[in-house]
């Protein structure tokens, strides 16, 4: 599956110093994953290249106890596992139980090969250094948001997903290299996280959804700001084409 991104000038998000690639200047070919996934808000990427975007999953599954942890993967989860604070809330027991009737909130996050490597250096702290970057200050806790394996995060039908997310990817791979571009597409380069929602509540969850991408980037640009001193990683929005942008409103 081929994707073609409408010729556009790069735009910043809002006040920031993010990138913003309009979400309706995919041309996403009609699948039956577009009929069921869909891209609420536009896909943004920070200034070392880190992109971010949410994904709807219309069709979802029964919320499963993990997404991460082989032994429980495909099990629901039911009443009984729902933490204790939750069970006489409405809005957040519905996040656990009879998730198939609402919606699946998705954050994916892609790092390019270089920033993926450059926390890989620590062993200790690479992968929960990322995670923090993904999750600290961004979603808030009450939304029950858990880490999710990119083969799992949409349940048991990865296959056919593959190919959509990775048009999605390849969309926002401005200005790179096809060598490097085949790169992105390497599951160790990528960070998912699900949460399950009632339509109800579909507007603020989407909302604190963009919202949470945009701080995750920064996140990730301030850590990589700090630590990379030695300038191992371009600043990829600052560079060549890609610093041409033309202010968003």
């Amino acid at each position: 599956m081929s994707l073609e991104r409408r010729d556009q000038a790069i735009q910043l998000y809002r006040d920031t110093g993010l990138a913003v690639i309009e979400s309706r200047n995919l041309a996403l070919p009609e699948t039956p994953e577009r009929k069921r996934f869909f891209l609420p808000a536009d896909i943004l990427i920070s200034k070392y290249g880190v992109i971010g975007f949410v994904l709807l999953d219309s069709r979802p599954e029964q919320r499963w106890i993990t997404y991460t942890d082989s032994e429980f993967i495909g099990l629901s989860t039911s009443e009984e596992s729902v933490p204790w604070e939750s069970r006489d809330d409405r809005i957040r027991i519905s996040h656990y139980v009879d998730t198939e009737t609402g919606f699946k909130m998705i954050r994916y996050f892609v790092l390019p090969p270089v920033v993926s490597e450059f926390f890989k250096r620590d062993k200790f702290l690479g992968d929960p250094f990322i995670d923090k970057c993904c999750r600290d200050g961004t979603l808030p806790e009450e939304l029950d948001e858990v880490p999710a394996e990119p083969f799992w995060a949409f349940g048991n039908d990865f296959e056919g997903i593959e190919e959509f997310v990775d048009s999605i990817i390849q969309g926002a791979c401005t200005n790179i290299q096809p060598e490097e571009s085949q790169k992105y597409h390497w599951m160790t380069n990528r960070r998912v996280y699900v949460s399950f929602h009632a339509w109800e509540n579909s507007r603020d969850v989407t909302i604190e959804g963009e919202r949470s991408i945009a701080a995750a980037l920064n996140n990730f640009d301030n850590v990589l700001e700090r630590f990379d001193t030695k300038g191992v990683i371009p600043k990829k929005l600052q560079s060549g084409k890609d610093s041409d942008f033309s202010t968003s409103t």
